[in-house]
């Protein structure tokens, strides 16, 4: 299993033990939801950072409106990139048992900690990064 399908697997995972303690979720919408944010608040962040720190570019400033409607196309983009890749090829099912059998319940925690870290943690410091290295 290579990178992204344990993480994706992970939060799966997570969201699918979620329904059987009873919570009312769709374990399928929730992960494709959350990668999309995710990946869209990344991308959106970095672009930032290259704009500012590595082009320099300077003049155009992007209205509001347009970022919204971009930051919304490309959220919704991943969404489906996610549920097609993943969720109607039965992806998640094949690897959500061999998820269970390779990883052992003490391993598959420390995935679970590691995917919730970083799903918060990254977009948080790439923010804080902007935030720190904007000018006064």
């Amino acid at each position: 299993m290579g990178f992204v399908n344990i993480f994706i697997i992970t939060l799966y995972y997570h969201f699918f033990r979620m329904r059987e303690r009873g919570r009312k979720i769709i374990p399928w919408s929730q992960t494709a939801f959350v990668m999309a944010l995710v990946l869209t608040m990344i991308m959106s962040l970095v672009t930032e950072i290259a704009k500012t720190q590595l082009l320099k570019l300077t003049g155009y400033k992007m209205p509001e409106w347009q970022f919204i409607l971009l930051f919304m196309g490309v959220g919704t983009t991943w969404f489906f990139l996610f549920k097609k890749y993943f969720f109607q090829r039965g992806k998640h099912l094949e690897l959500t048992e061999l998820y269970l059998t390779i990883y052992s319940k003490r391993k598959r925690m420390y995935f679970k900690i590691l995917v919730i870290a970083s799903i918060m943690l990254v977009p948080f410091l790439l923010g804080y990064y902007i935030w720190y290295t904007a000018a006064p």
